[in-house]
């Protein structure tokens, strides 16, 4: 096993046996405190596109490990120094998506869209998002937007064609995602 996943591995059991605060975990919030962590602050420096560059990369690192809550506070840093770059939306996107956060995932994506409407890879991500959501139609139409944006054949071109059919059969139209 990793050094980083151990030492994450038993930070994550100090926490579930202490709680957030050390004490004795969620119990102990008073009524009406949340135990949510404290929003994120990044003091950018003289560089703070190479700050971003930096935060980026260690989100994607630890995506590549599986860690993504670790990931997602490392490329939210990175979004908060250079908000309209593409690829940290999406990525935060997808580590958000990762954690199980559909409905942040989607803010992001959204962001992300709204820099390249038009992205095959943040359309088929966020019709991934929509399906985790059972939101049907909206995730046919991030997939069938995503697959006129992609090249043919492409990786998210194929997904998005796959992905169109399944979310038509799930939304009980069984004969359109054949057709398609």
């Amino acid at each position: 096993m990793r050094r980083s996943s151990i030492i994450a591995m038993g930070l994550g059991v100090l926490l579930a046996v202490s709680g957030p605060s050390g004490a004795g975990g969620a119990a102990d919030v008073p009524p009406g405190r949340s135990c949510a962590p404290a929003p994120l602050e990044v003091v950018p420096s003289a560089d703070p596109l190479g700050d971003a560059l930096r935060y980026y990369a260690r989100g994607r690192i630890l995506m590549a490990e599986g860690e993504h809550t670790l990931a997602a506070r490392e490329l939210r840093k990175a979004s908060l120094l250079a908000p309209n770059v593409l690829c940290i939306r999406q990525n935060l996107g997808a580590a958000l998506y990762e954690t199980g956060n559909g409905r942040d995932a989607g803010d992001v994506l959204d962001q992300a869209l709204r820099l390249d409407p038009a992205d095959p890879f943040t359309l088929y991500l966020r019709g991934r998002v929509a399906r985790s959501l059972s939101r049907f139609d909206e995730a046919s139409d991030f997939f069938a937007r995503s697959l006129q944006a992609a090249p043919p054949l492409s990786p998210y071109h194929i997904l998005s064609c796959y992905y169109l059919a399944c979310v038509r059969q799930e939304a009980g139209d069984r004969d359109a995602a054949i057709e398609h």
